[in-house]
């Protein structure tokens, strides 16, 4: 990829830290070009962005971890963070979720600091995006991706396929009679809906 030999840890370790400035000065150069075309185009006032963490592995505890708000019109990335738990720039202690979450607070922190007004963000379910959107864009909307959406139902309903006749919680609705039954466990509850 770079044209070096084999190499050992430290050597690339070395590599690392000299091309990091230079990576991420062009990463930043790149996002400020995408912020410039959203505001050319009149978007920045009514910006729609897609939101996702990333990990260097899977699980909970990733050393590295990094995060993107991409235009939505373009897919082009507008903002970025990341997260690492070793090295130089060592920045975060916790889980890769805890930091999924600081760097979405990260960004629309930013977002709002360079005078935009995110309208809509689509992001995944897997993370408490929600609260966290609306403590900076109370105004805004959060949608669920569709493929996140379509992959947590599919796990549901792989439990119920496993599971036939155990159903814990299940609502019945009667639009005739304006009524939801709760059916919880063997008890049957009445509930009137507002």
């Amino acid at each position: 990829m770079l044209g070096l030999p084999v190499c050992s840890s430290k050597q690339w370790d070395r590599i690392v830290e000299k091309l990091e400035e230079h990576v991420t000065e062009l990463a930043e150069w790149s996002c400020a070009q995408v912020r410039k075309d959203i505001e050319e185009r009149g978007d920045a006032k009514c910006w729609i962005a897609s939101f996702d963490g990333f990990y260097q592995t899977r699980g909970h505890y990733s050393n590295n971890s990094s995060a993107s708000a991409h235009d939505f019109t373009t897919g082009k990335i507008a903002y970025f963070a990341h997260r690492t738990k070793r090295g130089k720039g060592h920045n975060w202690n916790g889980t890769s979720a805890g930091a999924e979450m600081d760097m979405l607070d990260e960004i629309l922190a930013q977002v709002r600091k360079d005078g935009f007004v995110l309208q809509e963000v689509i992001a995944d379910k897997d993370t408490s995006v929600n609260s966290t959107f609306c403590r900076h864009f109370p105004e805004g909307t959060v949608t669920y991706c569709a493929n996140h959406s379509a992959k947590a139902l599919h796990k549901q309903l792989e439990t119920i396929k496993r599971n036939k006749c155990e159903v814990s919680d299940f609502f019945f609705f009667n639009k005739q009679l304006n009524t939801c039954k709760l059916v919880q466990g063997d008890s049957l509850q009445m509930q009137e809906n507002a």
